[in-house]
C-alpha cells in the first residue's frame, strides 16, 4: 500500500493507495485530525485512535485500531482491490459502465480499447 497527503499537510490523514497507485482504497487518520478536517462530525471514539473510512466502490467496512496497521488491518494485500467476478456479475444484471465507474469499480466510463471481456478492463 502507499500512503499519500496533500502537499504542505502535516497531519495525519492519509489516501490510502494500492502498491501500483490504481485503485484508492480510502483515507486513514486518527480520529482527531479526521473531526478536525471535518471528515467525521463526531466519533466516540479518543482522538488518538486510528481510523479507516473506504472509498466509494471499495467493498470494505470503515475500521478503528490503536495503530494506523490495526486500522488498516482488513484491506487486502498486495494489487488485489478489483474483483473482476463482481463486476462480470454487475454487467449481467444491467449495471451500466458509467455506475461502475462513478462507484469506482472500473478505471473509465469508455475502456479504450474495449476487447470485449470485463476481466480485461477490470485489470487494465
Amino acid at each position: 500500500m502507499k500512503f499519500l497527503k496533500k502537499r504542505d499537510y502535516n497531519g495525519s490523514i492519509r489516501k490510502v493507495w494500492s502498491d501500483d497507485k490504481e485503485v484508492c482504497f480510502g483515507v486513514v487518520g486518527t480520529v482527531g485530525d479526521l473531526l478536525k478536517e471535518g471528515i467525521f462530525e463526531y466519533a466516540d471514539y479518543s482522538p488518538e485512535t486510528w481510523a479507516f473510512l473506504p472509498a466509494p466502490g471499495v467493498i470494505q467496512k470503515p475500521w478503528f485500531g490503536k495503530t494506523r496497521e490495526a486500522a488498516l488491518a482488513n484491506l487486502p494485500k498486495g494489487n488485489s482491490p478489483v474483483n473482476a467476478d463482481i463486476i462480470e456479475r454487475l454487467r449481467a444484471s444491467g449495471w451500466h459502465n458509467d455506475f461502475l465507474y462513478f462507484m469506482g469499480l472500473l478505471p473509465s466510463p469508455c475502456p479504450d480499447p474495449f476487447s470485449g471481456t470485463v476481466r480485461e478492463v477490470a485489470r487494465s
